[in-house]
């Protein structure tokens, strides 16, 4: 009859030794694909603000009035930028203008497109300022005034002038609290994006010759962005925005993965469907 022999202790610290060498490695290979699925995951999630983020000032640019940067909210540079975009009523014909009030000729105009807010006049220059709008009242047939805050840089009157409904817009960069701000004409500055390392604009000119000029901020004329101008005594056109965006998420191990998106944004000159304005510079009502 045999006897049986058990376990010595030698044999099962050998085999204790290699389970802990196995789970040892199987935990290390779990570890792996965990940190690699969570840096993937906040890839994802850095694409996807990116790409909210510009599909956002896309989308109000596209609204705008194309082409017509605004010396305000913000002043336009390399990390800011203003514009106005078209509400409602849009392409009326001035019939005369005076000091906190003008009229226009429309059959049907509709007074809460403009009350209370704010209204854009172009010159027949394509100059163009921002008034903010007070009451609108029947002026006579097809005729309306519309009053307005008096400002010390109004226009003078040109023939071919119109008024649009409109408001403006800006984003601004915040390094210090990597943010991207969005205001709304006089309204209060809300965050669009957080854990934003670079927010960067290139403003890319065309020359007459067909040359391109990417600028990091637009031209300027008595503190006003211009559409229009002289580079190096060459006549240029401002016809594509270049935006850069960079953010920040943070990785398995709490390192942070750092993702950034290029877009270009074509501008051209159509304002409204009832005509062309070939936009130079809007100003801002002071």
């Amino acid at each position: 009859m045999t006897k049986k022999q058990g376990f010595t202790v030698l044999e099962m610290l050998i085999s204790l030794t290699i389970l802990l060498v196995v789970l040892g490695l199987t935990s290390k290979g779990i570890l792996m694909v965990m940190k690699v699925q969570r840096t993937q995951d906040a890839t994802a999630v850095a694409q996807a603000k990116l790409r909210r983020t510009t599909e956002v000032f896309e989308g109000m640019l596209r609204a705008s009035v194309v082409g017509g940067l605004a010396q305000g909210p913000y002043s336009p540079d390399d990390s800011s930028i203003s514009f106005a975009s078209l509400k409602g009523g849009s392409g009326y014909q001035v019939a005369s203008l005076s000091p906190g009030a003008l009229e226009v000729y429309a059959a049907n105009l509709n007074a809460a497109d403009f009350i209370s807010g704010q209204a854009l006049l172009v010159d027949d220059n394509g100059e163009a300022v921002v008034l903010d709008v007070n009451a609108v009242s029947a002026a006579g047939v097809n005729k309306y005034s519309v009053q307005y805050a008096n400002c010390a840089n109004m226009l003078a009157y040109t023939n071919n002038m119109q008024l649009h409904s409109v408001e403006t817009l800006g984003f601004d960069f915040d390094a210090v609290n990597q943010l991207v701000n969005v205001r709304v004409a006089n309204g209060p500055e809300v965050a669009l994006a957080f854990k934003i390392s670079e927010f960067g604009i290139k403003y890319i000119y065309i020359k007459s010759d067909g040359t391109a000029v990417a600028l990091n901020a637009p031209l300027m004329e008595n503190g006003v962005p211009q559409k229009r101008g002289s580079i190096n005594g060459e006549y240029a056109i401002l016809r594509r925005l270049e935006l850069t965006i960079t953010t920040l998420a943070d990785s398995f191990s709490g390192r942070q993965v750092e993702r950034t998106y290029s877009s270009l944004i074509n501008i051209g000159d159509q304002a409204g469907k009832d005509g062309l304005v070939n936009f130079k510079g809007i100003k801002s009502c002071i």
